[in-house]
């Protein structure tokens, strides 16, 4: 039980967590760890450790987030994490939540940083997780996760390895920004094929309610007298 709970729970779209707590509350009680849990692996911390790549690329991923996260009110973080002198991780995350408007948006990545033994060049495995949410007339989501293996990066001009891999992972994101607006432009016209022209019967259904209900109504009438 406590495990699909948890992966329920895990899955609340962006902002609505609390919501979909307090809706299951309702059946059976939610455990207060349990959701601090979900809490935790949903937010990123502002941790930066004082490895010297972690400073430099510190200095990158501000001014990257800063330039291309900065507008409509997006909320946006990360932190640089590292156990092991040749290791980092890089963890980010952005989102806009809009009740007012109906809807939430998050992008997430977590990006495995493995550096070369003489810190000139470094390999990169990673992930990016989008979950989109719209609830207005309509409940819809998005949520899509892409994953990356071994993306060789090495040092441009300068010897700065922190920008070839800000750049690296800033390419990444642009294709994968690329590929959502592909796909939405396409998805009206991919939304109408999944639909008969003609059903069974070989005609065009009326999808005027409002005649329907009006026909009903009028057979009803009718019947009575």
């Amino acid at each position: 039980m406590t495990t699909t709970l948890e992966s329920l729970l895990s899955s609340a779209p962006p902002g609505q967590l609390d919501g979909l707590v307090d809706n299951i509350s309702t059946l059976s009680p939610v455990p207060a760890d349990l959701v601090d849990k979900i809490k935790a692996n949903s937010t990123v911390s502002s941790e930066i450790c004082n490895q010297e790549l972690a400073q430099s690329l510190k200095q990158e991923w501000t001014a990257y987030q800063k330039e291309y996260y900065c507008n409509n009110n997006v909320d946006y973080t990360f932190s640089i994490t590292g156990d092991q002198p040749k290791s980092l991780v890089l963890s980010t995350l952005a989102q806009r939540i809009d009740v007012k408007n109906c809807h939430a948006g998050s992008w997430r990545g977590a990006w495995t940083i493995a550096m070369s033994d003489d810190g000139s060049a470094a390999t990169l495995q990673g992930s990016i997780h989008i979950h989109i949410y719209c609830h207005e007339d309509c409940n819809v989501q998005l949520e899509s996760k892409k994953e990356y293996n071994d993306l060789n990066v090495v040092q441009g001009k300068g010897g700065n390895l922190a920008k070839s891999i800000k750049n690296k992972i800033a390419t990444v994101e642009a294709n994968v920004a690329a590929e959502l607006e592909e796909m939405y432009d396409s998805m009206d016209d991919k939304l109408k094929a999944l639909r008969r022209i003609l059903p069974i019967m070989r005609k065009r259904l009326d999808w005027n309610v409002l005649s329907h209900r009006m026909v009903k109504k009028l057979e009803e009438t009718a019947a009575s007298n």
